[in-house]
């Protein structure tokens, strides 16, 4: 018994692994995927030859020179866009996006709201069902066609109960969303933070920078972060961890919108560095209605017009490379990227960002740690919601075999 498990095992994981190799390559061959996974090449072609069965995968005769070796075309396989599809929904800051990608991972259908949704947070599951059946309709599909549902949210999310604990623009609390949603579409629910996903888009598309240990940082409306170690996305026990933005930095200081005073976002986001710079009171808690535009105040501290704004950046910075320490001492990575829109300013961050990590970290933990930053692409959290979807997929869903296309 113990034996047939290991085996079971065993089969499962390379299942996945082809799934996972197939996916970052979109076309291969079967010799270029065993050299890929170190599978040989009789394992591979049975792996595969069950996949195409069961219409995970597809084959065709492909002329490329990718692909194209001496002789005869080599075949090639893909992912079946129709074996499976995922409804992808991003609860942000001023936004509710919805999404309906493919097998394959392309997008189908896509909705957006940019309007504040915190005053439908008792209706939220409702709103969400009506969106992903409205998409369902233009791509002319049911609910029975979804597969996987995936939610990003920005906030704290107990994947175990499936619930919203708390999001900053949602008014409400302990939001069961998971369960409407399994009970309308028949689909397993996978519930995430909203930074969660920023860190499998880049270990999907740049695995030669983002492998095994990183960390990314989004200084956006909020703050948060992701993590990878060992090659897998780390969330905690419940599905709460990396809430970057909520560490405190300096007790009793400014409050944030998360209630506590002192926390980092409190410092570090656009509302954060627009309230230091216009002097408010750091008991006055940001209005979630308002839009704190920091181009007005980048301009006045890169011209030198407005000292107080660039204090504002200086200390910004500073808390940032704070925490970025704290995260280095915790988890030792070997890269840490930052994005989002507050990154802007980055001119006016980096250098007390870079003085308050040297500051704050051992020189001999920090000396091997790379810091990129990097554009902010408004797609990132879609596609890395629809990303974690389909891994879920790959490795609980159809690792296993005997599963037809829907």
């Amino acid at each position: 018994m113990h034996q047939k498990t290991d085996s079971e095992f065993i089969r499962r994981k390379n299942r996945t692994l082809v799934l996972r190799s197939l996916r970052a390559a979109k076309t291969a061959s079967r010799t270029d995927l065993s050299e890929e996974t170190s599978l040989s090449p009789a394992a591979l072609s049975g792996i595969c030859g069950d996949l195409v069965r069961e219409g995970l995968l597809v084959e065709r005769r492909d002329q490329s020179p990718a692909l194209r070796g001496r002789g005869r075309p080599r075949v090639a396989l893909e992912l079946n866009p129709d074996a499976a599809h995922v409804l992808a929904v991003e609860i942000g800051d001023a936004a509710l996006s919805v999404a309906l990608a493919n097998y394959a991972g392309d997008v189908i259908e896509s909705f957006s709201d940019g309007t504040i949704i915190e005053t439908q947070a008792q209706s939220l599951p409702s709103i969400l069902i009506e969106r992903g059946d409205a998409l369902l309709a233009r791509a002319n599909l049911t609910r029975q066609h979804i597969s996987a549902v995936s939610i990003a949210v920005q906030g704290v999310a107990d994947q175990d109960k499936g619930q919203i604990l708390w999001s900053p623009v949602l008014e409400d609390r302990n939001i069961d969303v998971t369960g409407p949603m399994h009970a309308a579409f028949g689909a397993p629910v996978i519930l995430s933070n909203d930074a969660n996903m920023l860190a499998r888009v880049l270990h999907f598309e740049r695995p030669a920078d983002y492998d095994q240990d990183f960390i990314v940082v989004m200084v956006d409306r909020g703050v948060g972060a992701g993590l990878f170690l060992n090659g897998t996305p780390f969330e905690g026990a419940f599905g709460a961890a990396a809430e970057f933005g909520h560490m405190n930095h300096i007790p009793d200081g400014p409050l944030c919108r998360c209630g506590r005073k002192g926390c980092l976002e409190a410092f570090v986001s656009d509302y954060g560095i627009y309230r230091l710079a216009r002097g408010d009171a750091s008991d006055k808690p940001r209005d979630r209605n308002s839009d704190c535009d920091l181009s007005g105040l980048v301009s006045g501290a890169r011209d030198g017009t407005d000292e107080r704004a660039a204090q504002a950046f200086a200390d910004a910075g500073r808390a940032l490379g704070f925490g970025l320490a704290r995260l280095v001492t915790l988890f030792d990575p070997s890269r840490i990227a930052l994005t989002g829109a507050a990154l802007q300013a980055w001119d006016l961050l980096g250098p007390h960002c870079r003085k308050g990590f040297d500051d704050a970290l051992v020189g001999d933990l920090s000396r091997n740690v790379v810091v990129d930053v990097l554009p902010w692409d408004s797609n990132y959290i879609r596609n890395g919601t629809i990303l974690a979807g389909l891994a879920f997929l790959d490795d609980s869903v159809f690792s296993m075999s005997e599963h037809a296309t829907d």
